[in-house]
C-alpha cells in the first residue's frame, strides 16, 4: 500500500475548510461535505468508496433525503460521484463551485486571522 501523502492532505484539507467556512451549505450537505472528506482522508487518492447509499445514514443522512442531497452537491460541483462504482471526491477548487456563496467575507480579516494563528 502507498504511503499517504500528510502534506498534501493537510492542504486538500486547509482549502476545503476555509472555502466551507465561507460558503452556504444546508445542515445536510454540510454532514455529507464532512463525512466523504473523512473517509477520503484515508488513502492517497483522495476518493471515499461508499458502496451503498444508504451507509449515509451513519452521518446523519437518512435514504430520503441522501439521493437529493448528493445531486444537489454535483450540480454545486463540490463533489465528483462515480453513481457506477460509488466512488465520492471533493472538489477541493471552490472557484469552480457554484451556487456556494454564503455570507460577506471580509478578505483582509480572514488574512489576518489566519497570520494570528500561524504559531
Amino acid at each position: 500500500m502507498d504511503k499517504i501523502d500528510l502534506n498534501k492532505q493537510k492542504e486538500n484539507m486547509d482549502l476545503l475548510l476555509k472555502n466551507f467556512c465561507e460558503s452556504n451549505f444546508s445542515k445536510r450537505q454540510a454532514k455529507i461535505i464532512a463525512f466523504i472528506s473523512f473517509l477520503a482522508r484515508q488513502n492517497n487518492e483522495g476518493i471515499a468508496y461508499i458502496p451503498k447509499l444508504s451507509y449515509f445514514r451513519n452521518c446523519g443522512v437518512g435514504r430520503n433525503h441522501i439521493g437529493r442531497e448528493l445531486d444537489k452537491l454535483v450540480k454545486m460541483k463540490v463533489i465528483n460521484w462515480n453513481k457506477d462504482k460509488m466512488l465520492f471526491q471533493i472538489n477541493y477548487c471552490a472557484n469552480f463551485w457554484q451556487e456556494t456563496k454564503g455570507h460577506e467575507v471580509d478578505r483582509e480579516l480572514c488574512d489576518y486571522l489566519t497570520e494570528l494563528n500561524k504559531f
